[in-house]
């Protein structure tokens, strides 16, 4: 793998196993509570988490695959710092609707499911064959003027695994968290 992608991925890593460490040995009704009707439970932000791993993943192979044909492609330079200064301050605003999680899926379809999400980008970034992947660079899908390079864009899956992580913390420290 391309040395800035290992240290993207690897970042990424980290970050999911401190996720991962947190839920496991949850069971479904732990991961099921909800600390209020209009909160996400454990289980839905996961499944969150699996649609944008899953999204960014395909935008990760679209962006290796056609290089700088890619429609999603620009030439503009990053907007973003370099990777090891990253961090994942954002608004907690509305999750797009592709990325909406749907109640109450199995706790093991759940860790499966971010397994084989997090192996699909790791085999993905070990095709790049380029010599620099941050000449790879595509704007949010959302449109706006963000623009992330590919090893940005690698290390993004971790920064959000890392707020919803916060999150995760939260529900299980809450009172009225089943034992």
């Amino acid at each position: 793998m391309h040395p800035k992608l290992l240290k993207a991925f690897q970042l990424a890593d980290e970050d999911r196993q401190k996720l991962m460490n947190a839920v496991k040995g949850l069971n479904q009704q732990q991961m099921d509570f909800k600390i209020s009707p209009d909160e996400w439970s454990i289980g839905e932000i996961l499944q969150h988490l699996i649609l944008g791993e899953a999204a960014t993943g395909k935008l990760v192979h679209r962006l290796i695959k056609e290089g700088a044909k890619s429609a999603l492609a620009t030439d503009k330079e990053s907007t973003l710092k370099p990777v090891d200064q990253m961090d994942y301050s954002y608004s907690s605003g509305k999750a797009p609707e592709f990325m909406l999680p749907q109640p109450a899926m199995p706790m093991e379809e759940i860790i499966q499911q971010l397994e084989t999400n997090h192996q699909r980008i790791k085999e993905t970034l070990e095709r790049y064959s380029g010599d620099d992947p941050d000449e790879l660079r595509s704007p949010m899908p959302s449109g706006s003027e963000e623009v992330r390079n590919l090893s940005q864009w690698v290390r993004f899956t971790g920064l959000h695994e890392t707020h919803h992580f916060k999150k995760v913390k939260a529900i299980i420290e809450s009172d009225g968290f089943p034992s």
